[in-house]
């Protein structure tokens, strides 16, 4: 039988309920898939049941070589996984420092980067669920992890480590992007607020005035903060403005000001100090640079028509002034670019 059948016949069996307890999970879904990959069960050089570890003892220890082990897998009844269950583990695993960890229930298997950094979810490389997953699917991974081939090879670990990474990476980036967003609203940036104001007019003909945006992305911010709902604040007119903006709680867009040649530009937005300096320091010039964002063929993204050039304006307040300190140094002109509020 394949290993591939024998997860279908194991998923059967879950589902019917016949795996009682922790024992039933160890010799009728652990001991068998460990056998259909390639495990001998019976030489006590590679598999040790009951391994003593410190002071208790584990389910399973597999090794390659026999001096240490490679894998460790400690079992509970199905259903019974919990947080307890990953301490005992990883105590188990701690002085031996053993690279691979499983914990299972046999519906349930979690694959752990033992010797990794970090909490226990983060060293948690892959949970496969042979009753959710597709039977191919859970085949496919447990021979990448646990094959004994693959492991007496170093793939196994490699692919642990590999995935492991991989893991931490997009928890980075899981952290990142709230603290992205927050420093995005706060600094009130120009790119965000343009395209959220471009997709409402898009949507209903209206373009919004850029307090309403900065006051929605500010109750994004609140509601992030608080987990309540977005409420947005009701202005009444006011002569003059047409829509007046109130609370100190609003936050403020920015601008570009730019000192060269002892003279100050600092127009309405960033966008138009943008373009204003670059004109004087010489679309030519600026061009011959070699800069992606001065070109002579029509851009697809957000741009303004200079002569013959099409100058690339989609960009925060600070992708504006970065763009501004490079073509500047480029052409060895001397100038000072800050951030300032509206």
């Amino acid at each position: 039988m394949t290993l591939e059948g024998h997860i279908v016949d194991i998923r059967k069996g879950l589902k019917d309920g016949i795996f009682g307890d922790e024992d039933d999970v160890c010799e009728f879904i652990v001991k068998r898939l460990l056998q259909a990959l390639g495990w001998n069960i019976y030489n006590r050089q590679v598999f040790i049941r009951e391994y003593s570890v410190n002071s208790g003892r584990v389910d399973f220890a597999l090794f390659h070589p026999p001096s240490a082990p490679k894998i460790l897998v400690e079992v509970k009844r199905v259903g019974k996984i919990n947080a307890g269950a990953e301490e005992q583990l990883f105590s188990y695993a701690y002085h031996n420092g053993v690279p691979v960890l499983i914990l299972t229930d046999g519906k349930e298997w979690h694959f752990f980067y033992g010797t990794g950094e970090g909490s226990y979810d983060e060293r948690r490389v892959r949970i496969i669920n042979l009753e959710e997953m597709d039977n191919g699917e859970s085949a496919e991974l447990l021979q990448r992890y646990l094959k004994y081939e693959s492991v007496c090879t170093g793939e196994a670990r490699e692919a642990i480590v590999t995935d492991h990474h991989a893991v931490v990476r997009q928890q980075r980036i899981a952290n990142a992007l709230p603290k992205a967003w927050t420093a995005l609203v706060e600094e009130a940036d120009e790119l965000l607020r343009d395209v959220v104001a471009e997709k409402v007019k898009e949507l209903c003909g209206d373009e919004p005035a850029a307090h309403q945006v900065l006051d929605f992305l500010k109750s994004l911010e609140s509601r992030q903060a608080s987990g309540s709902t977005i409420t947005q604040t009701q202005r009444a007119p006011s002569s003059g403005s047409g829509v007046t903006a109130s609370g100190s709680g609003r936050l403020q867009l920015t601008r570009l000001e730019v000192t060269m040649n002892g003279e100050t530009i600092a127009e309405r937005n960033g966008t138009d100090t943008f373009v204003k300096v670059l004109e004087r320091l010489g679309l030519d010039h600026v061009y011959n640079l070699g800069v992606s964002w001065v070109t002579i063929s029509q851009p697809s993204q957000k741009h303004r028509i200079v002569g013959k050039y099409y100058i690339i304006t989609l960009g925060s307040t600070k992708t504006l002034k970065r763009r501004l300190e490079k073509a500047a140094s480029g052409l060895e002109v001397q100038l000072t670019v800050k951030t300032v509020s509206k």
